[in-house]
């Protein structure tokens, strides 16, 4: 299969479940071709995805900053009631920085 070189990533051309991409990528381009996504690290934040696009066939190019998901209260919830029967310690996902341990 043809690669496509986005960044770091090799992304399978024309496969619309290839495994390089972010989701929701691959979309549908215009040219008949498809999108492939991959996310740009660097310059990513704590708040929103950055991701460099590129499509297969006519090759044309962009980039996107995309709102990160919020889980809602309760699912948020749910997910402090598991990591703590998993680790035995208290979590607060709402509260922590990215990267924190529990104490």
């Amino acid at each position: 299969m043809n690669q496509l070189r986005i960044g770091d990533d090799d992304h399978d051309v024309g496969d619309r479940g290839c495994a390089a991409c972010s989701m929701p990528y691959p979309l549908d381009c215009e040219c008949g071709g498809l999108i492939h996504g991959t996310i740009d690290w660097e310059h990513t934040t704590v708040e929103n995805y950055t991701r460099d696009l590129k499509c297969d066939r006519c090759h044309k190019k962009g980039r996107t900053t995309e709102k990160k998901w919020e889980p809602t209260e309760e699912v948020r919830r749910r997910a402090e009631e598991i990591a703590e029967k998993l680790t035995g310690k208290k979590w607060d996902f709402g509260v922590k920085p990215e990267g924190d341990k529990p104490e």
